[in-house]
């Protein structure tokens, strides 16, 4: 139940590429070997020159890719920045793995029981026709489990085994840090079940909301259809499983309302939870979960589970039974007999746009990273990314750090004494870089035979291994994601930023460019999640990773001031016509976006000033210019209608074009790079500032 706030959105299924036969034949420190190709520090090619940077800056500097930009028929959408870097780690990883499956693949520096894990889950996965024969064989114990819930005593114990495979039936579960008490971790509960992305899918009530629903009806029939149900039950399945959806989404917080950590904290003890809902045995619901330890928890909404308890009063068993089995064969789809994974893919299309099954291989790369994440990251470090390159970025890391640090004794909204607290939490703020010192092991057993088998067995482990952290201390060097994730990450509980190595990597970074260069790009992002222990969510949370009123009462005052003309400024654009942005939503990080490219830029400045800038002018730009440049041409980007308007719903990040504009219209260093007149688009005699 974290609230980490990561840069971008995560893709929402695997994307697709290449068949080949790549092989592993490099060894480990090969990479440190290889020299760099001479850095282009901006890219003239990607330039609209038609248009005034004054005008529209993110056109100015990205028109020229827009223009030529094609999203690939198995994606939803595209980008310079992170598309490319994970196809290009996607191929790494794909080389890896088809090694590892090789009865002589090997990489001598990566533990032999993990190498042939790795390589036997890949395989798995590829077997197609193993798959076919196997068909919903592996899942039959749980088929079975769930057409024998008849009340309330059979559901707990059939969603204690769901959940442990992580099939989210009407709530979900998290181990985590304690929100009040940063050395422990505790259990939370949280709303979900939802089958399409929002709530909001199934309470619009305008003909394309209605239309889409009709259409995601019958796919939830086909799905039951190709599970084994009759043409009647097929029916009343698909009408049920609608129903208790619907009342899911009614009764289900708004993603908006959940930005708040004091209202979706509410810690009780076991007889509380068991008042609230008291029909529902969840004693017997946390012993199949394997979490009968659990004596105190949390709850993200007391209405949401109250209510639960009435929907579950309200409700038959045979609803339940469709619903579950629903939610089972559209968790492991991807797993399943073809049939499964082209029906899975047609709800995809529906919502996302996309329009071709990404092919099997980017399928099971995907697949194994789901499973073994820090197992395959190993690897890729080993080939890929050189302890060099981690040094230098850490250089630049410190140096936003520094300028943020410096920036606080100049804030003149901000009193001593929350000033002197947030200097502290800057000061203890952990950065991990690349990749974590102590790799995960994956204990749980493979076979080269049973693809869903394996995926189970992956689920069960996962979720036993968070549950061992009950009632220990909270590892803060413990990663959220992986080396080969093109991402970065604020946690405010740990109070840690996280940058694996797949980012470290052009076009964010490029260890042979300027400052100017990789402060613009790479720095943003550093700034961005810097920022975000800062922002509306973040600055609630002290240096320890306590949710607490750190704040004196006039200075938060003063900072939601600030804070609101932010929302008021990005909740006036447009991602489609008529389309607006949702500007408490994507709040968080647009203060983020804000402060990362203030930090960034004060960075690159205080290091130009010690001399260690170039001051000459690169195909025909000079410092400043390149580094909004670099900025502006990390972010573009294009989107399938579809996702747009599923991103306006879900994502709190903006689209590309204001996560350029939208900052730097707010940025006086930017006019006075580009000569921008006041009262020009991009230089508005209003702005909005807060770090």
């Amino acid at each position: 139940m974290s609230c980490l706030c990561a840069l971008s959105a995560c893709p929402a299924k695997e994307r697709a590429g290449r068949p080949g036969d790549a092989r592993v034949d490099a060894q480990p420190g090969d990479a440190s070997k290889a020299k760099e190709a001479p850095p282009r520090e901006v890219e003239t090619a990607l330039l609209d020159t038609s248009v005034k940077p004054c005008e529209d800056f993110y056109q100015y500097a990205c028109g020229g890719w827009l223009a030529r930009a094609e999203i690939p028929p198995d994606e939803a959408t595209w980008d310079r920045s992170f598309h490319v870097i994970e196809e290009n780690v996607e191929q790494d990883a794909r080389a890896i793995l088809e090694s590892l499956a090789h009865p002589e693949g090997q990489l001598p520096a990566l533990p032999a029981d993990e190498a042939k894990r790795l390589g036997d889950y890949y395989s798995a996965c590829m077997d197609e026709k193993a798959v076919q024969g196997q068909g919903l064989t592996p899942l039959k114990a749980l088929l079975e489990a769930i057409d024998g819930v008849q009340d309330l005593a059979g559901l707990s114990e059939v969603l204690g085994q769901l959940h442990r495979y992580q099939v989210w039936t009407f709530f979900d579960w998290a181990v985590d840090q304690d929100f009040k008490d940063p050395k422990h971790n505790l259990f939370y509960l949280d709303q979900s079940g939802l089958g399409l992305p929002d709530r909001d899918y199934y309470l619009k009530r305008d003909a394309a909301s209605r239309a889409l629903l009709r259409e995601y009806q019958k796919h939830v029939a086909r799905v039951l259809e190709l599970g084994g149900a009759s043409k009647a039950e097929v029916e009343e399945g698909a009408r049920a499983v609608l129903q208790i959806e619907h009342k899911l989404a009614e009764i289900a917080q708004p993603e908006d309302k959940r930005r708040d950590p004091w209202k979706t904290y509410n810690k009780m003890s076991r007889a509380d939870l068991a008042r609230l809902s008291p029909a529902f045995p969840w004693a017997s619901y946390l012993g199949r979960l394997g979490a009968a330890q659990v004596d105190s928890l949390s709850i993200s909404s007391l209405d949401y589970f109250r209510k639960l308890h009435l929907l579950w009063q309200k409700t038959r068993a045979p609803q339940w039974r469709a619903y579950l089995r629903w939610q089972l064969l559209s968790s492991f789809a991807d797993t399943l007999p073809r049939s499964f994974v082209e029906e899975d893919f047609k709800l995809s299309a529906l919502i996302t746009g996309i329009e071709s099954l990404p092919e099997r291989w980017k399928r099971c790369v995907g697949a194994t990273e789901a499973a073994m994440g820090e197992s395959l990251g190993h690897a890729y470090v080993l080939l890929h990314f050189p302890e060099a390159k981690r040094q230098r970025a850490r250089r630049l890391i410190e140096a936003i750090v520094a300028a943020f640090i410096e920036d606080l004794s100049r804030l003149d909204w901000m009193d001593a004494t929350t000033r002197e607290r947030a200097l502290a939490k800057a000061q203890k703020m952990l950065a991990l870089v690349a990749h974590p010192e102590k790799w995960k092991r994956y204990g749980f057993k493979v076979s080269r035979q049973s693809y869903t088998g394996n995926a189970l067995a992956a689920a069960e482990f996962d979720s036993a291994y968070d549950l061992t952290k009950l009632g220990r201390p909270v590892d803060r060097f413990e990663w959220s994601m992986t080396p080969q994730t093109v991402n970065a990450a604020y946690d405010p509980l740990r109070n840690r930023m996280e940058f694996p190595a797949a980012i470290l990597q052009e076009p964010f970074f490029l260890p042979a460019a300027s400052d100017a260069f990789n402060l613009g790009a790479l720095g943003m992002v550093v700034g961005h999640e810097l920022t975000h222990g800062f922002d509306d969510e973040g600055s609630q949370f002290d240096a320890e990773g306590n949710l607490q009123t750190w704040w004196a009462p006039e200075t938060r005052k003063r900072f939601e001031q600030k804070t609101r003309c932010i929302e008021k400024q990005y909740g006036s654009y447009e991602s489609l016509p008529g389309l607006r942005l949702n500007g408490k939503l994507t709040l968080g990080e647009n203060i983020a976006d804000l402060g990362g490219a203030k930090l960034a830029f004060a960075a690159y400045r205080n290091l130009a000033r010690s001399g260690q800038g170039n001051p000459l002018r690169i195909e025909g730009f000079n410092e400043d210019q390149r580094f909004f440049l670099a900025a502006a041409q990390a972010w573009c980007g294009v989107y399938r209608e579809e996702l747009a308007r599923m991103f306006v719903r879900v994502d709190p990040h903006s689209p590309p074009r204001f996560r350029v504009n939208g900052v730097l219209v707010n940025m006086p260093e930017f006019a006075e790079a580009f000569a921008c007149e006041v009262g020009t688009p991009m230089n508005p005699a209003k702005k909005c500032s807060v770090w």
